[in-house]
């Protein structure tokens, strides 16, 4: 699963973040495009992210039970943010969520440890790269 903020984000689609964040990618489609370095190949899923939850206002919850996936291992940008967020609100589904500390990015290292520190003391197992790599392998 990927998750993408459309370029096109209408000021009513935005609520709140408008205040928050100002316009979104609106008229910049360079920058809602996921980069060739993990572009999404055949049977790969990508979501529209209207908010900081992957799960707001998509099915992505049902596409999970739908695949009988009870855990999410969660990588991408903003750690403080949306994989946090996103995290929090798998946890709270009963997904058990997993975020890969050397494979998200944030505002700083400061936010980037506060995301790991408080979501893997609250709702989800922080690891890195080579764990999950190791796991898939077993």
């Amino acid at each position: 699963f990927y998750t993408a903020q459309p370029s096109d984000q209408p000021v009513e689609k935005r609520a709140l973040l408008n205040d928050w964040w100002g316009p979104g990618l609106t008229g910049n489609p360079e920058g809602a495009q996921i980069i060739d370095e993990v572009t999404p190949v055949d049977g790969d899923r990508v979501l529209t992210k209207w908010r900081y939850s992957a799960y707001a206002y998509s099915d992505f919850d049902e596409q999970l039970a739908a695949l009988g996936r009870d855990q999410l291992v969660i990588t991408g940008v903003y750690a403080s943010i949306g994989c946090s967020v996103t995290a929090v609100e798998s946890f709270m589904g009963g997904v058990q969520p997993f975020l890969v500390a050397d494979a998200l990015g944030d505002f700083s290292g400061t936010e980037h440890r506060l995301a790991l520190q408080w979501t893997g003391r609250r709702a989800g197992v922080v690891l890195d790269t080579d764990a999950v790599l190791q796991h898939w392998a077993d």
